[in-house]
Formats: C-alpha cells, sequence, structure tokens
C-alpha cells in the first residue's frame, strides 16, 4: 500500500469557483459592534450535559442530523479567502457546488492513491471493523492527520465517525459488486454513482424533511414536480454555476443552533463539545487520532430506525433525565432558535480566535463581500410577509424561569432590516415564542411543556426553508450525473431498498 502523505486532502485550490447572488447586497452595512451586542445575547448559560429528556431537544431531529449536516456543508462548500483580515478578498468556493461526494473520494484511485486499497475501488481504511479513519503515520510532521477527502470531516469526533460509515457504506456496495461478479474495471465507477444517487436521495427524503417545515417542503417539492425550472423563484437557472452566498453565509448555518452542550458517545463516556481548548481529550475537538473512548458504540443514540419516518415527532420526550446514565437513548438535536450553547462562546483559538460562533456568523455576512441581504429582502423577494417583531426575540436566562426579549436592545434597526442568519433563526422559532404567549398556557409554565406540544418541535419556515429547498434541489438538476439526469438511473434498484435514511445506509453498512 502506497504510504498516506500530507498531501492527501482533497481538491482544495483545484476547482476554485465564485458563489453567487439571489439577491443584491445589503446596501447599508450594519454596525459591527451593535453585531456583537446581539450575538452576546443569543448565547445561553447552560453547561450541563444531560442523559435524559432535556428541554432544549427538538422531536424532529435526532442529533445525528446536526452533524450528518455538516458533513453535508463540507461536500459542497469551503471559502477560505474572504476573511476579517482582509474584509475587500473576495469570496470563493474551494468545493464544486454538487452533491458529488468529493469529500469522501477525494479527487479519485488513479490521482490520490494512498486514500485506497491496491483494488483502485475500495477506500482506506478496508478493514469492516476499522474504528477511526486512515491517518499519517507516526514519524511525519503531520502524524495523525486524517487521510480524507476534506480534512474538515476530521474536525470533531461525531462528524469523523460519520465519515467513516460513509466509507464503509461505500466499501459494502464495493463488496456488493464484486459479488455480483461486475468487472474490475467498473466497480469503482458504478460503486460511487450507487453511494451519491443513495446520499442524495437522503439529503432530499430524510435530511431536509426533518428540517424544512411540512408545508414548505411539500410546496416546493409538489411546484418543481409540476413546473421544472419555472419552480424556482430566487435561486434560478441562471445562477447554478455556484452556491449561493445567502446560503453559505446564512441559511445552512441553522445548524449551529441545534448543537447541544455535549453528547453521550456510549456507556462510558459523554463530553462537552468544545471546552475552550484546541485537540483536547476533554472536549470533542478532533484533527486527532479519534480516542477509543469517543467511539459510538451504539448509533441509536444519534439515529433512529423506521419507528420514527422523516417529517414525523414523538407525542413527547421521555424518558426523564438521569445522571450518568449509560443506557442507549436517542438524543436530539436542540432547537432551531437563536439561542446556541455555551460551549459555541467558548470555541477553540483555532476555530474562533476571541469570537463566539455567534459572532463569527453575523459578522462574516456583514463584509462587503458577503452583505447579504436582510431578512425582510428575502422574505419580500418570496412573497412571503415579514416576520412581526413579537418573533425578534431572544432567549434570556430569568432566574430559574425564562423570557424572550426583543433584539432592539442590540439595534433598533435589527427590527425592521434583521441579519438573515438571524431572521432565519427566529422564523423557525414562531411556534415556541406563540407557546410561550399563549397566557392561558404561559400562567404555569414549567420545563416539562417543552417536552411536549408546541413547545417540543421546531423547523425551518418560509424563508430558511425555501432557500434549502430551492439551493438543494437546483444543485441536482444542475448536475448531468445526478440522479435526475443521468440516464443510468432509469431503471436503478437501490441496495438499501426504496426507503431513504441514514439509518437505511447505515445498515446496509453494516453499522446498526
Amino acid at each position: 500500500m502506497t504510504q498516506p502523505t500530507p498531501s492527501g486532502h482533497g481538491l482544495l485550490g483545484t476547482r476554485e469557483g465564485r458563489f453567487v447572488r439571489l439577491l443584491p447586497a445589503n446596501p447599508v452595512p450594519f454596525d459591527n459592534n451593535a453585531l456583537r451586542r446581539l450575538a452576546d445575547r443569543m448565547i445561553i448559560d447552560d453547561t450541563e450535559l444531560n442523559d435524559g429528556a432535556d428541554a432544549e431537544e427538538n422531536l424532529f431531529v435526532p442529533a445525528g442530523y446536526t452533524y450528518f449536516g455538516q458533513f453535508i456543508d463540507h461536500d459542497l462548500t469551503l471559502d477560505t479567502t474572504s476573511s476579517f483580515a482582509d474584509p475587500s478578498a473576495a469570496a470563493s468556493n474551494l468545493r464544486t457546488p454538487a452533491m458529488d461526494l468529493d469529500c469522501v473520494y477525494g479527487s479519485g484511485p488513479d490521482d490520490q492513491p494512498y486514500m485506497y486499497a491496491p483494488d483502485g475501488a475500495t477506500l482506506l481504511p478496508d478493514d469492516p471493523a476499522a474504528k477511526d479513519l486512515l491517518r499519517i503515520p507516526s514519524g511525519n510532521p503531520d502524524y495523525g492527520r486524517a487521510v480524507i477527502g476534506d480534512k474538515r470531516n476530521d474536525e470533531n469526533s461525531i462528524v469523523c465517525q460519520i465519515q467513516l460509515a460513509m466509507i464503509k457504506f461505500h466499501n459494502a456496495v464495493v463488496r456488493k459488486l464484486k459479488a455480483d461478479g461486475v468487472p474490475s474495471g467498473q466497480v469503482f465507477k458504478r460503486a460511487r454513482q450507487e453511494v451519491t444517487w443513495t446520499y442524495q436521495h437522503i439529503v432530499l427524503e430524510d435530511y431536509l424533511r426533518r428540517i424544512v417545515n411540512t408545508h414548505t417542503y411539500d410546496f416546493f417539492t409538489q411546484r418543481q414536480a409540476e413546473l421544472g425550472q419555472a419552480a424556482y423563484r430566487i435561486y434560478k437557472p441562471a445562477l447554478w454555476t455556484g452556491l449561493p452566498l445567502e446560503f453559505v453565509g446564512a441559511a445552512y448555518r441553522f445548524g449551529h443552533s441545534m448543537v447541544r452542550t455535549g453528547y453521550r458517545l456510549n456507556a462510558q463516556t459523554k463530553k462537552m463539545v468544545f471546552d475552550g481548548s484546541d485537540l483536547t481529550k476533554d472536549s470533542l475537538v478532533g484533527f486527532q487520532p479519534l480516542p477509543l473512548a469517543h467511539v459510538i458504540d451504539d448509533w441509536r443514540r444519534f439515529f433512529v430506525d423506521d419507528s420514527l419516518p422523516a417529517g414525523f415527532h414523538p407525542d413527547r420526550n421521555s424518558p426523564e433525565a438521569v445522571e450518568n446514565n449509560p443506557a442507549v437513548r436517542l438524543q436530539w438535536a436542540y432547537k432551531m432558535d437563536p439561542s446556541l450553547v455555551m460551549p459555541l462562546q467558548n470555541l477553540p483559538p483555532s476555530i474562533g480566535g476571541n469570537n463566539s460562533l455567534a459572532a463569527l456568523n453575523l459578522l462574516r455576512s456583514n463584509l462587503p463581500t458577503y452583505a447579504l441581504a436582510t431578512g425582510q429582502t428575502v422574505a419580500a423577494a418570496l412573497d412571503e410577509p415579514p416576520l412581526d417583531a413579537k418573533y425578534l426575540v431572544t432567549r434570556t436566562a430569568d432566574g430559574e424561569d425564562f423570557t424572550y426579549k426583543s433584539i432592539a436592545e442590540a439595534d433598533p434597526v435589527f427590527l425592521t432590516a434583521t441579519p438573515l442568519w438571524f431572521y432565519i433563526l427566529a422564523e423557525a422559532q414562531v411556534g415556541l415564542v406563540d407557546f410561550w404567549n399563549d397566557k392561558k398556557k404561559r400562567a404555569n409554565l414549567e420545563e416539562d411543556d417543552f417536552m411536549s406540544g408546541p413547545g417540543s418541535r421546531s423547523q425551518l419556515g418560509p424563508v430558511g426553508g425555501r432557500i434549502l429547498m430551492e439551493v438543494f434541489s437546483g444543485l441536482l438538476d444542475a448536475d448531468p450525473r445526478s440522479f435526475r439526469n443521468s440516464p443510468d438511473a432509469t431503471n436503478w434498484q437501490p441496495m438499501i431498498g426504496k426507503t431513504f435514511t441514514f439509518w437505511h445506509l447505515l445498515k446496509f453498512a453494516g453499522l446498526v
């Protein structure tokens, strides 16, 4: 086997392309100090790691989809060119704007053979029982770095294992093709096609159904089926050459609100997602060999089987919290709303410098190269009424209870010109705010009220959800190799069956 080399990290710098705009740039930049004040209001002071029902949990979305969403992001986009040090630098995408899994395959076995077994089709590691990614061996200056298509899929212990699961899924497909007698020269191409089309279906039919509210999802899906390209209101076909800045700089950053304070990985180990340090065994920070203690012992802690189809939710959260309970329990993503957990304020220096994640998002979207249109502007372009100011609020601790406070305290202009990222998160919390404002229920509001009913769930609404639906659908329509366009897909019989969920992918890979 060819030894891995430090250059084995995918396609960075080889497919640079420009982002596109859905709408004209915001003509009046926000005050950065006001954005920092707003960011400070978005952090919830809670560092408790729960092992049971949690009022922050969102019963639409198992926790694994937070990191599957991160994996999808790394497949689509990487911008290292626009920066705070040089605000005038043009934003560039160093990833192909397609759901083609170049974050898994790199540039293929001919160009990057060190990522593959000698058969030229099987990805490394090729051991079905492997617990970690292929890594650069000791004695090399880059010891421990994962040899994968995108190094960011090693940045925490969960996305690292999703990357490994995708590799194992590919290898299971390779084994099936070989067993079926497919000629060796065709195995890799056929396997990549199978895995990529399955992944594309999972993004559309599993991931987005859990993330986007039913009305928005069904409305666009039906229009796309009936009208084709005419269904696209803002991500029009002429823009399909690149990813929209509004998507990469705001809409697809909704997942930051879903991050839990920490996670239980196995019967012995639960860790905070970050603890403010780089490369520490006391958090889930990656870019190092995966600690054995971080290996997920049962994927039912993060994903769910057919008992919870995409787009549905249980009636209530259970069981009640039990301190240090090692039992296998499905952990849920946190609710989509304008609140982030405390570890996302205390980022590792290599990630955030002195900024919280909320500040990084708001400040980046205000750079001249981004200058994203406001939430109200995007809503108008979609013929959606602007959010009422009562929903443009952040949650603030108030003794043992909590309350919502207007973002006008950060800057009154935000009520009529709201940063797009914040607007999308506020749109997702409409049901939560309505529930909280219901005086009949508020009289005796308790934590348990947020574990069932409208207080227990949230999804993206007509602006955030529509951006995601148009972008992901447009990427498939624009790609001649996607399952929508390839003539080979006409009679395709998916190996995982006709139900496309990440659980079924894990099952075919032998992980559940």
